[in-house]
């Protein structure tokens, strides 16, 4: 289910597909109770928002800083390019660094 967050996170699939994927997993899974499948679910859809959320906000805060160092002199590659490039790069270190310590977390409480 792990893998689902982070396809989700790495925007190749949707967050409704990720969330009816990680249910099916759980309705595959005969052992746990409905009451296990619920919490599991809300914890994925938790982290599946807080992913979303973390995305749009690292998203806005590098276009703000974008904006005020303003393009650089010395560079011939558009400024939205490095733009981009940048964003990219920023958030995929900082949702990994989100997602490692989730992991840790929840290696700790089980």
């Amino acid at each position: 289910m792990d893998d689902i967050v982070e396809s989700f996170r790495h925007d190749e699939i949707m967050k409704l597909k990720a969330l009816s994927n990680i249910i099916s997993i759980l309705d595959r899974n005969q052992s746990r109770t409905e009451r296990a499948k619920d919490a599991a679910i809300e914890y994925y859809a938790k982290t599946l928002d807080e992913v979303q959320l973390l995305s749009a906000s690292v998203a806005q805060r590098g276009e703000i800083i974008g904006d005020m160092l303003g393009p650089r002199q010395d560079s011939c590659e558009p400024v939205q390019s490095r733009r981009a490039i940048n964003h990219g790069t920023e958030i995929d270190k900082l949702i990994s660094q989100l997602s490692q310590e989730s992991k840790r977390s929840r290696k700790h409480s089980s």
